[in-house]
């Protein structure tokens, strides 16, 4: 189960732990208590509740701490129990340590916090195989290694030596076997669309953007040879790559406001939060620009949206529809910047650029 059909999931115990472990002090014990602390004010609380559902909740929220395995890394677990739900989820910075018993869970916190986060792919381009490693920052988060990645190159070669010599078919070859990469990273990016750095040779490189799906995703490169068994490390890797994204980064907030006058001029911007809403709802969202420390309550009830006058016990109810608006734009493919409040200095803490 992702983000979305967490934030989306409706049933009462929904119970939310957020552990932070910042790993200051390299203590897994120190860890344990925190929860240990957490997990007996919840089953106090569920303890004064009545009914199936939170019996069978203690007992859940009671094998959290047995099962409890803390990271060596810096960063959070984070918990979502209900009675047909039991996730766990690590995450690659500290949250708060704290928990939330509701009719949904709590999902605001974990997203907000990963957009201040350089969180991206690199992407290996080389005719013999291809990589993909997952980075927060310059941490290396996962290589991906499964039936997709890494794609060693078995076909899209030849041994006949005259044809080889033919930069032409060479050049074929290759077009065919990026071509073959890039169909295979699609689901990755449909799943979490981060941003991609490409690396490899400057000639592999420029070949496989000609072949990209989705190049609006590359937002840089870094050259040198990549292979799973020569070239860089992952920590080499990640230290350029770093580098790469952090200047990207820096270019796109400087172009944020100017981003927004060309939006106004082609006069495809919204900033009403309910007209917003309605229209990612329908896949039209093209590019989102949101103020990180914005957040609005609100009804959601067959697709309508109420803002005044609400309580979290009215149908329909979320704690932060701006969450729900930055999922839908994720999901249909459409690109979401968080900015600085000084940033959008006088501008709407969110507008939307719609898809023609």
């Amino acid at each position: 189960m992702n983000y979305l059909e967490l934030s989306a999931h409706r049933e009462n115990p929904a119970v939310t732990i957020m552990l932070g472990m910042p790993n200051d002090e390299k203590s897994a014990e120190k860890y344990k208590l925190v929860l240990k602390n957490l997990v007996k004010q919840i089953i106090l609380e569920l303890e004064e509740r009545e009914g199936t559902a939170a019996r069978t909740m203690i007992r859940k929220i009671d094998q959290v701490l047995k099962g409890f395995q803390p990271t060596h890394k810096r960063g959070s677990i984070v918990y979502f129990i209900s009675p047909s739900v039991n996730e766990q989820i690590e995450v690659p910075f500290v949250l708060e340590s704290q928990f939330f018993i509701d009719a949904y869970f709590h999902t605001k916190e974990i997203l907000r916090s990963e957009s201040k986060m350089n969180h991206y792919y690199v992407l290996t381009i080389g005719m013999d195989c291809s990589r993909l490693l997952e980075y927060v920052d310059d941490t290396l988060i996962q290589e991906v290694k499964d039936a997709h990645f890494p794609i060693r190159n078995k076909g899209y070669w030849t041994k006949d030596r005259v044809l080889n010599s033919m930069g032409s078919v060479q050049t074929n070859y290759k077009k065919e076997f990026f071509k073959w990469i890039d169909s295979e990273l699609q689901p990755y990016l449909n799943r979490h669309p981060h941003p991609i750095i490409l690396a490899g040779t400057t000639e592999n490189i420029a070949t496989y953007k000609q072949m990209s799906h989705k190049d609006e995703r590359i937002v840089g490169e870094i050259y040198g040879n990549f292979t799973v068994d020569s070239g860089e490390n992952e920590l080499a890797i990640g230290e350029q790559a770093n580098q790469v994204i952090h200047e990207y980064i820096r270019h796109q907030k400087e172009t944020i406001l100017h981003t927004i006058v060309g939006m106004e001029n082609q006069g495809r911007v919204e900033r009403d939060v309910a007209n917003i809403y309605r229209q990612v709802i329908k896949g039209k969202g093209q590019k989102l620009i949101v103020d990180h420390a914005y957040y609005q309550e609100a009804v959601i009830r067959d697709h309508q949206v109420k803002l005044v006058d609400i309580s979290p016990s009215d149908e329909g109810y979320v704690e932060d529809i701006i969450n729900e608006i930055i999922y839908e734009v994720m999901r249909y493919g459409g690109e979401v910047i968080f900015a600085e409040t000084e940033v959008l200095e006088n501008q709407s803490p969110i507008l939307l650029q719609l898809r023609y």
